[in-house]
């Protein structure tokens, strides 16, 4: 057994109220990649030189941002008590991900709250775990979660546009 922080707690407590608050639809998709796959392995070799490991997630970022921008409701909280969509001027993505710095602050029970706040829109990649699809649940208020799932090669007809 073990005992449950307070930061844990309310996370929890938080997610079943984004069960109960949030509108929850899932939308499961593919992307073809092949040129993400490419432009990746060009700039492999000078982020390794730096000790960095290249993934994809940051091309994924720089897509939702800019998907955030072009459709801003992306990037809203509902205010059900005051009858109104909030449109934030701020894009404050929080990425769920297993980096050694959050994955030590995590085994340290040093993970806080602010850790989790102002997040406008949530990304989580568990491809690294295997999954191709997966069911989230949004962080409430934000508006959305996108979840990156492994990839994996299949035949694409290349001439479907």
């Amino acid at each position: 057994m073990v005992q449950l922080s307070s930061t844990r707690k309310t996370i929890a407590r938080n997610m079943l109220n984004s069960t109960q608050s949030a509108a929850h639809i899932s939308l499961f998709d593919e992307t073809e990649i092949s040129q993400l796959v490419k432009l990746r392995e060009r700039y492999r070799h000078i982020f390794s030189e730096k000790n960095i490991h290249l993934t994809d997630l940051p091309y994924c970022l720089k897509a939702l941002v800019r998907a955030i921008f072009d459709y801003p409701v992306l990037n809203s909280e509902m205010d059900m008590e005051n009858n109104r969509l909030i449109y934030k001027k701020y894009c404050n993505k929080g990425t769920a991900m297993d980096t050694e710095e959050k994955a030590q602050k995590a085994r340290e029970r040093k993970l806080s709250l602010s850790d989790f706040k102002d997040g406008t829109f949530t990304v989580t990649s568990y491809g690294s775990i295997g999954g191709l699809w997966d069911n989230a649940i949004i962080y409430y208020p934000q508006a959305g979660i996108l979840c990156i799932g492994r990839k994996h090669q299949q035949p694409v007809d290349m001439f479907i546009r």
